[in-house]
């Protein structure tokens, strides 16, 4: 009898003593409702898709394509709100801004009389304003998921090149918007201080452009457009600061 009620009694206090640790737990949860901001560092992998015709009315007319991947570093700076909710769901709202010194320069073969192009762009800065979407799957662990704006000012230059002979070099710059998504997660540290790690992709709205006559100006009506389609995946890596 003796060692039955000691058996329950173990029972019961073990009950107790789980339900504490878990509410507990629950109560001086790590993260809480509120302002957060961080900074990261990484990886920028631009593909770049160009494709480009040239018009000389009263000669073989043509167009080509190429695809071009180059690489770069990033860094960004965030700031946002996040509120968490029953079962430690959370949702908030983020900008961030990056600068990223990923450049791609590609030519393109263009199938009429033996024309080539030469295009050079870059983005050095983006807006990214976004939802976040999470869940705290542990104690100091949560994971999230992003989806939003990129806005990008692209600037580049363009030439012609036949036989030797080169264009006059173009310049050209304009603002895209595209479609930002990430998926992330976050280790708090202490109650203030987070690791964070981020793999995000970006696709923006194709960038038209007309450039100089393809005939030298000899032939009337003659043009040469091109169309740039750029893509961005990056990896960072950085820390945050929770108010």
């Amino acid at each position: 009898m003796i060692i039955k009620k000691i058996k329950f009694a173990t029972f019961v206090l073990s009950g107790l003593l789980l339900t504490n640790v878990l509410y507990g737990a629950a109560e001086s949860s790590t993260y809480q409702s509120g302002t957060y901001t961080g900074l990261l560092f990484g990886y920028s992998g631009m593909n770049s898709t160009v494709k480009e015709g040239n018009y000389i009315p009263g000669n073989t007319n043509g167009s080509g394509k190429s695809t071009k991947l180059d690489s770069g570093i990033v860094g960004e700076a965030l700031l946002g709100y996040r509120h968490f909710f029953e079962g430690q769901t959370l949702l908030g709202f983020e900008l961030g801004f990056s600068l990223d010194n990923n450049e791609v320069t590609q030519i393109t073969n263009i199938n009429s009389n033996g024309y080539t192009s030469s295009t050079k762009y870059k983005a050095p800065f983006k807006f990214t304003p976004a939802f976040v979407f999470g869940k705290q799957l542990t104690h100091d662990f949560l994971g999230f998921i992003k989806l939003g704006m990129s806005i990008s000012q692209f600037k580049g230059t363009h030439f012609l090149k036949r036989n030797g002979n080169t264009s006059d070099l173009e310049n050209f710059k304009t603002t895209r918007n595209g479609f930002m998504c990430a998926v992330g997660g976050e280790y708090a540290l202490n109650e203030r201080f987070s690791t964070l790690g981020i793999l995000s992709y970006e696709s923006f709205a194709k960038i038209h452009n007309t450039y100089e006559d393809p005939s030298g100006g000899a032939v009337i009506g003659s043009n040469n457009i091109a169309a740039l389609k750029p893509e961005y995946i990056t990896a960072k890596v950085g820390v945050v600061y929770r108010f």
